[in-house]
């Protein structure tokens, strides 16, 4: 955030007049004099139609060193300053109202607008009543005639972010008493941020990545996700980069997201929207692939690849065995009903999902062979024994 700092000193003039400039000077021209704050700069102030310029007290002005008046007396009477609190960049006049209280009904001012190098910064502006502008390298508004108590002005904020910027304000009032200083800091209005842009949506294994174009200003960035369009569900605030991987997406579900961006000053309106779909990590390979033989037919078994959705068989009559014999086999288990007795088969069987096929499993062989006849039953005989 940045500051916008107000320097307000107040000084009320005095009909007392010193040196031989008295006879030059009417009764509303009696000068009066600005205090620093610790007391040693004197700042001549003239209320009856307003004062040169250089007379608010800020950094590089008229002091009692370069002045012809310097007066003193006891601090009376409060000088503020309101309607402004925080500028933006390239914004909208700011309105500002310099008033004095307790310090007589006859009074003066002068303000300026200074950035941290103490040169002048933005527009000031006349836009009430009994003022008027002094130009140079610096602004300045001043009364025009000793009438008043309260002043009214705008000010025109530089096109880009210059930092602090301090407004520094002297008033007068005809109490014949002495004057003040005080400070009063407030924080400057940063913009809101742009929207973010470019919104990409990238389906992943078990997760969605998203990508987007940073936005000025922002301080972090809001994902929005849901399972229908116009994402309105905070997924996570705070992030700081822009990209986000989403972890908690479940496979085969479509989501769809958008992103706002946030600093202190508030929050964007949303980014376009994009969607994607999580996809299942490619299965590992089957292990434990066993092979039985029998008459004609081999039967395979093998443990289940987690995340599969399908098993391809292998086959080959020599190591290693690369020729599919089956795809889309749903179950761990297969019958080879095409081995023929007598011939050696190498089998090996691999996973598939959407997301892909896995590695082979181990390979194992087997040879189908015509079962052997029962052993013959012992001749047994039926003639009589004599």
């Amino acid at each position: 955030m940045r500051r916008v700092l107000f320097a307000l000193g107040l000084v009320v003039f005095c009909h007392l007049l010193i040196g031989n400039r008295s006879s030059q000077l009417s009764h509303n021209e009696a000068p009066v004099l600005f205090y620093e704050p610790d007391g040693l700069d004197r700042l001549e102030f003239r209320p009856g139609n307003g004062s040169p310029a250089g007379r608010t007290g800020a950094p590089g002005e008229v002091t009692c060193s370069s002045g012809s008046f310097c007066h003193s007396g006891t601090p009376v009477g409060t000088v503020s300053i309101s309607s402004v609190n925080s500028y933006t960049p390239n914004g909208a006049d700011v309105n500002i109202t310099v008033s004095l209280t307790g310090a007589g009904s006859t009074s003066g001012f002068q303000l300026t607008a200074l950035n941290s190098s103490n040169a002048k910064v933005g527009t000031l502006n006349v836009t009430g009543p009994v003022t008027k502008k002094l130009s140079g390298s610096r602004d300045y508004i001043t009364h025009s005639a000793a009438t008043r108590t309260s002043w009214t002005m705008s000010w025109t904020p530089p096109p880009t972010d210059v930092g602090d910027v301090t407004f520094y304000v002297a008033a007068s009032g005809s109490n014949s008493q002495g004057h003040r200083l005080s400070q009063k800091t407030v924080s400057a209005a940063i913009p809101t941020p742009t929207s973010p842009t470019g919104l990409n949506a990238v389906a992943s294994i078990s997760q969605v990545n998203l990508n987007w174009n940073a936005s000025a200003g922002a301080t972090s960035y809001t994902v929005y996700r849901s399972v229908s369009p116009n994402a309105a569900a905070v997924l996570q605030a705070g992030v700081t980069q822009t990209s986000y991987q989403d972890q908690t997406a479940v496979v085969g579900t479509t989501y769809f997201y958008r992103v706002t961006a946030s600093n202190g000053s508030g929050e964007s309106t949303f980014s376009n929207e994009d969607s994607a779909t999580p996809i299942a990590a490619i299965p590992t390979p089957p292990s434990g692939l066993i092979a039985t033989p029998g008459d004609a037919k081999i039967d395979l078994i093998w443990q289940p690849s987690p995340g599969a959705d399908s098993y391809t068989v292998f086959r080959a009559t020599a190591s290693p065995a690369s020729e599919v014999l089956e795809v889309g086999v749903i179950s761990s288990a297969y019958t080879d009903g095409s081995a023929i007795n007598g011939t050696t088969y190498f089998y090996r069987v691999t996973a598939t999902n959407v997301s892909g096929e896995s590695g082979f499993s181990n390979e194992t062989s087997a040879t189908p062979m015509v079962p052997l006849a029962p052993p013959k039953s012992a001749i047994q005989s039926t003639g009589e024994c004599g």
